[in-house]
């Protein structure tokens, strides 16, 4: 009874052990392996044949410990990774550096989904003013002199004053609103309708307003970034904001209901003084846009960049709030001892050191 249940199950240990069981039951999973050097590594120099020889024990030994070992490391020694899994880890491995890889460009923009839409916009625009409006804007800065066309731009800027005023109320910016009144009735009187710009050198300058910042104010979103025929980048509602300002903006008024003229004619004026306005813009960034165009990686993202500071510019002005600055400290400055953490340095430190 001991034998049968002690003595057997021990033998049984001890031939796996050694190999026994191995050898008996044909199993080639538990034999040590046999080290067989290659074509390559067989010399006859005594000292090759006796590293050989080490290696072959060094391998025998690790064989026979190879059971007491867990069994995740039971490996056989000098197996090499099968290619498929070798396969796997190198497919893992580009995809992890594809995905490190991937450019700005590549990634969606979470406030741009139209891009696809925008960017072909951007390319008719700028077919259009390679080939249209740069060389018009061009000649119109050659042939007109500096002074008429300053003239121009004042005259077009004081006839949307009266659209900045009335967008200025809505927002509540009253101090805003009563700088651009006065602003207003001094550059149509002393200015000869706006031709002149004294207003300017009396403490009044120009003020925002259009009712896209309206809209701001009012709790609107901006809404997807658009490109949009003629008039380049915006945003949904400042898209609605342009249409209501294009028709409030003189000369929209004052010459489609002076009734002076025929409709026709106080249309096809209003419509002329528009394109000259946009001539004369285009006439002032010629060189500031082929600067961008010549710079810019993409120019498409560029352009966007550029126009969404400029716009949160004049969202910041609309609410009134400005980005304060932010206070640096030396962490290697030592505070003098005595003086509390907050209070005011003395009046002899503040000033420069003689």
């Amino acid at each position: 009874m001991f034998e049968k249940a002690v003595l057997r199950p021990v033998q049984r240990l001890q031939q796996r052990h050694t190999g026994g069981l191995a050898e008996r039951c044909g199993d080639r999973r538990y034999a040590p392996p046999r080290y067989e050097p290659c074509s390559a590594q067989r010399m006859d120099a005594p000292g090759q044949r006796n590293r050989e020889a080490g290696e072959r024990r060094t391998v025998e030994e690790a064989w026979q410990q190879r059971v007491h070992a867990p069994i995740i490391l039971r490996l056989r020694p000098g197996a090499r990774l099968c290619d498929r899994c070798r396969s796997w880890a190198v497919a893992l491995l580009l995809v992890a550096l594809s995905g490190c890889a991937t450019t700005p460009q590549q990634a969606q923009d979470s406030d741009d989904p139209w891009e696809g839409l925008n960017r072909k916009v951007l390319d008719v625009n700028t077919a259009l003013d390679d080939a249209i409006i740069r060389p018009v804007a061009k000649a119109y800065r050659d042939i007109v002199p500096q002074f008429f066309r300053d003239r121009f731009r004042n005259f077009m800027d004081n006839l949307s004053e009266p659209r900045i005023w009335g967008n200025d109320v809505l927002q509540g910016r009253f101090n805003a609103a009563t700088i651009t009144f006065w602003r207003f009735v001094t550059n149509t009187t002393l200015g000869i309708a706006g031709l002149w710009d004294p207003a300017s050198g009396h403490n009044l300058p120009r003020q925002t307003g259009d009712f896209g910042q309206t809209l701001y104010t009012w709790g609107f979103d901006d809404g997807p970034y658009v490109v949009l025929l003629f008039f380049g980048p915006s945003n949904v509602r400042d898209t609605f904001g342009l249409a209501v300002d294009s028709y409030t903006t003189p000369p929209s008024i004052v010459f489609q209901n002076s009734h002076v003229f025929d409709t026709h004619v106080e249309q096809d004026v209003a419509l002329g003084l528009g394109i000259v306005d946009g001539i004369d813009l285009r006439a002032r960034n010629i060189e500031t846009l082929d600067e961008m165009k010549a710079s810019a990686l993409d120019y498409y993202s560029h352009l966007r960049s550029i126009w969404r500071q400029y716009r949160r510019a004049q969202l910041r002005e609309a609410r009134a709030t400005k980005e304060e600055p932010v206070e640096l400290e030396d962490p290697g400055a030592t505070q003098n001892p005595g003086v509390p953490e907050n209070s005011t340095p003395p009046a002899a430190t503040v000033g420069p050191q003689k």
